[in-house]
């Protein structure tokens, strides 16, 4: 028997404004330059209907006292600020003013990453290939919330199922010049709705979407009794990984709009922005590797419920007594032209939105 809950959203926006240059890297090309600022950040997670029985509630620590339906987003940029680099024991010296101006002041390197299941996922480098924290990363400790269980049904019966819904990525349309017109090859056959065919030349003038150049992550780790953070010790790694993409896999043009998506992480004779690239840069020529292009990120549906948890896998099976850490990252990543020239101080915005229903197994 199922028991259908009401659902408990929320919504965490994340405003992101940075400058996409063109950029080279062994792994992936990234183009946010060092003058970037953080800006217009954003979050907040509230309860947008009343709940009823069962939901979903949150932490940035994991600990007694700190799950809700709200996350402050003050608190929230301290530790995206700890996680860029400065150390708990300044930061706890600064005020609540001074945590805004030093977020609003954060800038990123120009950074690559492969992330994979074969892949420490936090193991971001920079453009000469030293390790760097300047990206955006928080922890979320995640929990089934009990208001009012019938007594007849015992509490262990009820597991937490969540779900992503609605924009999961929002982004900014730009122009966008390649040096000279690119051509797909004719053989070329592309499955997505408005996809670019074999054959089709892409005009020098172009207009992209910041959204086709970004990536979120969420790595999700073992359940552990509620209120135990230090379970999760360091060297510990994901059970599972989700990437999502903006955008779709395949080039797309929409001629009502006359935006241009050129997908994922493409081979070679199907990238626009290696070619653009290699005509602009003779003496160092590159290619996509292999990695990237077989690491197989999911395109996000915002018409679908995108199951983020699931109470059907044995390592997912959270409880009201349980919780489960999961590490939200978000980063530019691409080898095509709406990862190089885009975001130029234009915001993309990650929208997440849960959505938690509860099942009787």
């Amino acid at each position: 028997m199922q028991k259908a809950i009401t659902r408990l959203f929320i919504t965490s926006m994340l405003m992101l404004i940075s400058a996409i240059t063109l950029v080279a890297s062994t792994f992936a090309w990234v183009g946010i330059n060092s003058t970037s600022k953080w800006e217009n950040f954003e979050v907040d997670l509230e309860v947008v209907e009343e709940l009823e029985e069962y939901g979903i509630e949150v932490s940035l620590t994991g600990k007694e006292g700190t799950f809700t339906s709200h996350i402050d987003q003050d608190e929230l940029k301290r530790v995206i600020l700890k996680n860029y680099g400065y150390s708990s024991d300044y930061l706890d010296t600064l005020t609540l003013v001074e945590i805004r101006n030093l977020f609003n002041e954060i800038t990123l390197d120009q950074a690559s990453v492969i992330p994979d299941y074969n892949t420490e996922l936090s193991r971001f480098f920079d453009i000469n290939s030293q390790p760097t924290k300047h990206y955006i990363k928080f922890d979320l400790y995640i929990s089934a919330y009990k208001t009012d269980i019938p007594s007849e049904i015992p509490e262990s019966d009820f597991y937490l199922d969540a779900y992503l819904k609605g924009d999961l990525f929002t982004g900014t349309k730009q122009d966008f010049g390649l040096t000279h017109e690119f051509e797909y090859p004719s053989n070329f056959v592309n499955p997505a709705l408005n996809g670019i065919q074999g054959g089709t030349k892409v005009r020098t003038d172009l207009i992209v979407d910041s959204a086709s150049a970004v990536r979120c992550a969420f790595e999700k780790f073992n359940v552990v009794e509620k209120y135990h953070p230090e379970r999760y010790n360091t060297g510990q790694v994901p059970e599972d990984l989700i990437i999502y993409q903006g955008g779709t896999q395949y080039p797309t043009y929409n001629p009502a709009t006359g935006v241009y998506s050129f997908g994922g992480c493409l081979s070679d004779e199907l990238n626009v922005g290696i070619f653009d690239y290699n005509i602009k840069t003779m003496g160092t020529r590159k290619t996509v590797p292999d990695g990237v292009k077989n690491r197989g990120d999911i395109e996000y549906i915002s018409t679908n419920l995108n199951q983020i948890v699931s109470s059907n896998k044995a390592k997912e099976k959270i409880r009201i007594d349980q919780m489960m850490k999961m590490t939200v990252l978000f980063w530019f990543e691409g080898y095509d032209a709406d990862c190089f020239g885009v975001v130029d101080r234009s915001p993309v915005r990650l929208n997440i939105k849960f959505v938690a229903n509860k099942e009787n197994n």
